[in-house]
């Protein structure tokens, strides 16, 4: 069994509250940015990533206080753990997890066309480790000290399972759902190839968050390594929700861009010719290379600039 040190107690929450802090202060630049750049978002898209920030804002002073509790207040205490801080930012933490991997889960609902198929594993994945962390604040709140730990709760564990698996669900529903809707034309699908790697990157880097949280738990039971790390998931959750919504400006600004001409050959000697101009509207002209006289096909390429964008508006 892994013996208490400052250094996987006070000095595991010090790294933790650090990491926590850095992430916070580009969420709320982050959040800033959204509210200037999304003014068209609907009214509860606004109001639910205003509520997170205040989750987050709330977090970050429980957090900091447990902190100052460990390295001032109850200084020497290593095993102490009924600080009301550190037992208040759990349902905090996890209530802000709930919320934006349910936002993440909306996205998957809309792509396919409201199919509740691949919602809800995701949504149900979601809510277990929303009573996982609900069942871990339950044991803090009835526990005086870290010796409470010595021995894994498997509820704990499935909690933070649980995270992998929805965190992983998201990823390769979304990535499915994006990958049918490529369109053909080399600009739009550069755009949802753009939106497929964003989306595996976050995925990526919440999974391995809730690993890190499963495997220190496990190992380090009675240390506060494990709810360190757990710290930081919800500023990392906050981030990548918020990258999303505020790179989608750019991503319409890529498709959207003036005077870009896309070539498709159709068959030996044709070629399809597509220029995009600001307004969106496209022109569409497919001659024959061999001929004098250009052979015109009345193609409405607008469709697949209407599917990105709204793909790109979903995203």
């Amino acid at each position: 069994m892994v013996s208490l040190t400052t250094d996987n107690t006070l000095g595991a929450v010090l790294i933790g509250v650090i990491v926590s802090a850095v992430l916070y202060g580009v969420t709320t630049v982050q959040t800033y940015i959204y509210y200037e750049r999304n003014v068209a978002d609907p009214v509860y898209l606004k109001l639910a990533i205003f509520v997170l920030w205040l989750l987050n804002t709330l977090h970050e002073v429980l957090i900091t206080d447990t902190l100052y509790t460990y390295a001032i207040s109850e200084f020497g205490h290593l095993d102490k753990l009924n600080i009301w801080s550190l037992v208040a930012h759990i349902p905090v933490a996890g209530t802000a997890d709930c919320l934006i991997r349910c936002l993440f889960c909306l996205r998957v609902w809309k792509l396919s066309d409201k199919n509740w198929y691949p919602t809800i594993p995701v949504l149900f994945s979601i809510f277990t480790s929303l009573a996982g962390g609900i069942a871990l604040f339950a044991k803090c709140l009835s526990s005086n000290n870290l010796g409470a730990f010595g021995t894994v709760s498997w509820v704990i564990v499935c909690a933070f399972g649980s995270d992998v698996v929805s965190d992983i669900l998201l990823a390769s529903s979304l990535f499915a759902i994006l990958r049918n809707r490529r369109t053909g034309f080399q600009s739009t699908d550069s755009v949802i190839r753009s939106i497929m790697l964003y989306s595996i990157g976050v995925a990526l880097l919440t999974t391995l968050s809730s690993i890190l949280c499963v495997v220190m738990y496990i190992t380090m039971p009675r240390t506060l390594i494990f709810i360190a790390v757990y710290f930081v998931v919800p500023g990392i959750l906050m981030n990548s929700l918020l990258v999303g919504y505020n790179s989608r400006e750019h991503l319409r600004h890529t498709i959207m861009r003036a005077g870009e001409l896309i070539t498709i050959p159709i068959s030996d000697g044709c070629s399809l010719h597509i220029r995009t101009p600001p307004d969106a509207a496209e022109d569409v002209q497919a001659h024959s290379h061999s001929g004098d006289d250009p052979k015109m096909y009345p193609i409405d390429a607008g469709l697949s600039m209407r599917i990105v964008c709204e793909t790109i508006n979903v995203a």
